[in-house]
């Protein structure tokens, strides 16, 4: 989809080479290739690249279609189509000439250039040299007029088509811009995979921490009955009252201190996860806030390039129109002087010289007239475009104060939801993680 490489005009193509270069995104050559002009072919090629020592690689090649044209002058596209298919061009004359017809002009009505070889009806001639001589004829006002309206219009349609309004979904939809958003959600998608992992981590840490607390008081709390189920069975119930108060009391003693270490290290570990969690959410939020920023930055530097293109283009535009003038003019005033030569009603040389000079300043008063109003109206297209290109800048600038005044504010809501929730998950984490510690009742 890309714009070929056009090589318009060769001069020497015996003696001209084409090198082809191909470079990575870091501005590094990743392979060339230097071919002489005379040896390419026509058609699909594969051409095999080589390094900075013109060595040949053995993987990088171009894949490219080349086109071999015969150079032809501005000027002479017709006649050199009209020569390579004559069938085609008397085919198109003939319909042209029956919408003529058609619309009731007849070939033989419109006036063209006098020239040597039409000698018949010399009469009829002669009028009609008279009638293209006049200096401001109507007819050739008509057909001045005719243009200029012509030209008018051709430069409403091309500035039209040149000036759109840059909508900024149509630059969100850019090639550059989807590429940004998928590498930010990427980054994004990374960073939370790793706080997941982090979470998992802590999660499991904690719950091992608790698991080792709570088989410590199993233990300790089932040696102390084993102690006293193995009195009773040796000296007697009756016997062991005292040794089964002193385990009660040691027994009491150890659950309460077991809940003061629960209550410690919950509290350690709703610390810790609160923490994390606003680590995270700053980290996430920080990463946001430079993406919105990313994506403000990209659009001002597609909005430029567009503008910019546009400006080439309508320069492009004004300089084709004043050379289409430029060539008409001088078109029209080799005519006329051609015309005045040929008249035969002019038999002294001091009045056709004389008709000439009059000729001559007319044409060149109206030249500069046509001139004159084609710049100021070139000059009001750009200023016009310069215009609309200043409101989009204004636009898109109003459009990213919104956008970043919406995305702060909904960080900080969402900060506050997320530390808000990372509490709460962080008490009720440690509690349900440590549903399984049992507190023995005393009575």
């Amino acid at each position: 989809n890309e714009e070929p490489f056009v090589f318009r005009k060769v001069i020497l193509p015996d003696l001209a080479v084409l090198r082809i270069a191909v470079y990575d995104d870091n501005n590094k050559l990743i392979g060339q290739r230097i071919l002489p002009l005379d040896g390419l072919q026509a058609g699909y090629r594969h051409i095999s690249l080589r390094n900075e020592g013109n060595k040949p690689l053995s993987l990088p090649t171009v894949f490219c279609n080349i086109v071999l044209k015969t150079y032809v002058p501005d000027g002479f596209g017709a006649i050199v189509d009209a020569l390579s298919d004559p069938k085609k061009f008397l085919s198109i004359t003939e319909k042209r000439a029956d919408q003529m017809r058609a619309m009731g002009i007849e070939t033989s009505d419109i006036a063209d250039v006098p020239n040597d070889s039409s000698k018949n009806d010399k009469k009829g001639k002669v009028n009609q040299v008279k009638a293209s001589v006049t200096p401001q004829s109507s007819s050739e006002l008509r057909q001045n007029s005719t243009s200029g309206q012509a030209n008018v219009n051709e430069a409403k349609k091309d500035t039209a088509a040149i000036v759109p309004q840059v909508n900024i979904d149509d630059l969100k939809q850019m090639k550059t811009y989807l590429k940004l958003i998928k590498k930010q959600q990427k980054e994004l998608n990374a960073l939370k995979k790793k706080h997941a992992k982090d979470h998992s981590a802590m999660q499991k840490s904690h719950c091992t921490q608790v698991d080792k607390i709570v088989a410590q008081h199993d233990k300790e709390k089932l040696t102390h009955e084993k102690h006293l189920d193995k009195a009773i069975k040796k000296k007697g119930e009756n016997n062991c009252l005292e040794l089964k108060k002193e385990t009660e009391i040691k027994v009491q003693t150890l659950t309460s201190d077991h809940k003061v270490k629960v209550k410690e290290i919950v509290a350690q570990h709703t610390k810790e996860w609160s923490e994390m969690i606003n680590s995270h959410g700053a980290e996430e939020q920080e990463l946001r806030d430079q993406h919105v920023l990313q994506q403000c930055e990209h659009l001002k530097k597609l909005l430029v390039s567009v503008q910019e293109q546009q400006v080439q283009q309508l320069k492009l535009i004004h300089d084709r129109q004043s050379k289409e003038m430029r060539a008409n003019q001088a078109k029209t005033s080799m005519e006329n002087s051609k015309a005045i030569s040929q008249d035969k009603s002019i038999k002294n040389k001091a009045e056709r010289e004389r008709r000439v000079r009059e000729l001559n300043s007319s044409n060149t008063k109206k030249f500069l007239e046509e001139r004159k109003r084609l710049a100021m109206k070139q000059s009001k297209e750009m200023d016009q475009l310069e215009k609309a290109q200043r409101e989009q800048q204004d636009n898109l600038e109003k459009l990213n104060e919104q956008l970043l005044k919406s995305h702060h504010a909904v960080s900080q809501c969402q900060g506050k939801g997320d530390a808000a929730d990372g509490e709460a998950g962080s008490r009720d984490g440690p509690q349900t993680s440590h549903s399984g510690v049992k507190f023995p009742q005393t009575n």
